[in-house]
């Protein structure tokens, strides 16, 4: 039984495929996205549990992702997002409001886990 559907959105494919095998082995369903386009196509497809996205991705990026959830007009634009990058100075432009958490690269898999566990219980 599933535990819920994360989709992970972020260009880096090994941190991708670390997490989704993780992921799936504690019984999450894992959605692939290697840039924002393609994760805003899976939201909408598949109204996914959680959103980890990427900050720094080519073409549209996790800023722009997030505006576009928050912008929707149905529960999708209440879905809860952890937002992962590298670098740190950009933990301030993410409204505490908008995101649940901000993990800082490299990830802490064991402290993501937690995190994902806290949201979907």
């Amino acid at each position: 039984m599933s535990k819920g559907k994360v989709l992970i959105a972020d260009d880096e494919v090994a941190l991708v495929e670390i997490l989704a095998s993780r992921l799936s082995r504690l019984n999450y369903q894992v959605l692939k996205a290697y840039n924002g386009s393609d994760a805003l196509e899976l939201l909408e497809r598949e109204k996914p549990d959680l959103v980890l996205l990427d900050v720094i991705m080519p073409g549209m990026d996790g800023h722009d992702v997030l505006a576009a959830i928050r912008k929707r007009k149905d529960d999708l634009r209440l879905i809860p997002v952890i937002v992962m990058s590298g670098k740190f100075e950009l933990e301030e432009r993410f409204r505490t409001d908008e995101i649940f958490a901000f993990v800082p690269k490299p990830i802490d898999v064991k402290a993501l886990i937690k995190q994902i566990e806290i949201i979907l219980v």
